[in-house]
């Protein structure tokens, strides 16, 4: 996915910052982006009755 950013500074993060990050980091600083994207999503994760 990485491959195909055309922006230099985002594709470096990805390869070099973000790459470096543990497994549990990762989970730290993606948690709030997944949360942001999730009102995009077209399946709603809840339904209310």
């Amino acid at each position: 996915m990485v491959r195909r950013v055309t922006n230099e500074m985002v594709r470096e993060f990805w390869d070099k910052e973000y790459a470096g990050y543990s497994q549990p980091f990762r989970a730290v600083v993606t948690a709030p982006l997944l949360n942001k994207l999730g009102a995009f999503s077209p399946i709603p994760c809840s339904t209310r009755s």
